[in-house]
């Protein structure tokens, strides 16, 4: 096995979009998971940075309002 394969371990994780409340899946890798909702677009970058914290960037598309 390459040990290049080794990094690239891929994690399913799911939340809520903060927006619409749909739920998502995304896969993370390393420290970061991206979620991007397919009903209103809204993209989440989830970071960790430790056991007890937790960051998420909320970006909404210029063209929408946030619900």
């Amino acid at each position: 096995m390459n040990p290049e394969c080794k990094n690239l371990e891929w994690i399913a994780r799911q939340m809520y979009c903060p927006n619409c409340g749909t739920v998502i899946t995304s896969y993370q890798q390393g420290n970061m998971t991206k979620f991007e909702c397919p009903r209103c677009r809204t993209v989440s970058v989830r970071s960790y940075k430790s056991w007890r914290q937790d960051v998420i960037l909320l970006t909404i598309p210029k063209d929408l309002v946030r619900i």
